[in-house]
């Protein structure tokens, strides 16, 4: 999980269907609930991993299931 530019919780993870699935803050700091988890497709390996650039946007790292990034 990261927060991104404009305030919003999101979150990442590797399904055990191998997909990669998203959730996210409807507004900043959560008053109004969570988007749900939402599959983003893909068949991986390991990961994901957050990092925040320095503009604010969100980097999301993976691994696909010939092991590359």
């Amino acid at each position: 999980a990261a927060t991104n530019k404009d305030g919003r919780m999101e979150m990442f993870a590797l399904g055990t269907d191998g997909q990669l699935w998203h959730n996210w803050q409807w507004v900043p700091n959560g008053t109004t609930g969570w988007s749900g988890w939402y599959p983003m497709g893909g068949s991986f390996t390991a990961g994901p991993a957050i990092n925040i650039n320095i503009d604010g946007r969100l980097e999301l790292f993976i691994y696909g299931p010939d092991g590359r990034l």
